[in-house]
């Protein structure tokens, strides 16, 4: 990792930034944040249980990312889901360069949040972030 490409870098690290602030944003703030992108808000129960999610697609990164909320409405984990399975891996092996991974907690600790790799059925890997 030391011949790490330097815009690569600031390109993951400019996305963990970017993304990691919307931690906390409620539905309301992400619509009116993100004006100029597809935003899809999607409210699902089941059995009484309400659960929202926020989908915004950022076309010039080719990313999707999900918002799910906790009780008091505020997003609580952001899913990362890149159009290329490799730009998963790359974000993942830059996250542990920088920052090192937790093995016996399976995750990665940030200066700004959580972040943790999952596979997805059918859809590769995502990286997700939370608090």
């Amino acid at each position: 990792m030391e011949n790490y490409n330097a815009e690569r870098a600031k390109y993951f690290a400019c996305l963990l930034c970017r993304h990691s602030v919307l931690l906390n944003f409620s539905v309301a703030e992400l619509k009116e944040y993100f004006t100029e992108y597809l935003v899809i808000v999607t409210e699902r129960i089941e059995k009484g249980i309400t659960e929202k999610s926020v989908q915004i697609r950022f076309d010039e990164d080719e990313l999707t990312i999900t918002c799910t909320f906790n009780d008091w409405e505020k997003c609580d984990c952001i899913r990362l889901l890149p159009d290329k399975n490799d730009t998963v891996a790359e974000f993942w092996d830059y996250l542990k360069w920088i920052y090192g991974y937790d093995e016996k907690e399976g995750r990665i600790e940030t200066d700004f949040c959580l972040a943790e790799i999952r596979e997805v059925e059918g859809d590769g890997m995502e990286l997700v972030i939370y608090e």
